[in-house]
């Protein structure tokens, strides 16, 4: 994910779920954390993670990567890592929208041939009745 995309989803959910349960980097040390008692945003954000970084474990689970991994890299206990990625998801629902969840639980079945033509055509008419791919596998 580009780096600009991952910037926006991070300030979209973080204006929907609102900073003071998203915690943004720049929120943590600075407004919210540091006006706390005992300062805990100045030390070590204390114990709070940041919103980027629970958004980063979870897209970096999404796309196959292992818990094992994911523990040295974000220096968290494994965990944190089952927690961000149920929290991301409530995140994720609250903040996008998804068209085709949308067309599936209104039975839209006419969208839904729509788009199996238009994907047919893109594929040359390889692909009849799927609506999309994902790593080589037709949808």
């Amino acid at each position: 994910m580009p780096l600009v995309s991952f910037e926006e989803l991070c300030n979209d959910t973080s204006n929907v779920v609102m900073q003071e349960v998203f915690r943004p980097e720049a929120f943590l040390p600075s407004g919210g954390m540091a006006s706390r008692p005992n300062s805990a945003g100045l030390s070590h954000q204390g114990g709070h993670v940041a919103g980027e970084m629970w958004s980063a474990i979870s897209l970096r689970l999404l796309v196959g990567g292992s818990c094992l991994d994911l523990v040295p890299l974000f220096d968290i206990v494994k965990f944190q890592i089952c927690d961000s990625f149920d929290i991301f998801l409530v995140w994720v629902n609250m903040t996008c929208r998804f068209p085709l969840l949308d067309w599936l639980r209104c039975e839209n079945w006419l969208k839904l041939h729509e788009l199996a033509a238009e994907f047919s055509n893109k594929t040359g008419g390889l692909f009849c009745g799927g609506f999309g791919s994902l790593a080589s596998l037709a949808i």
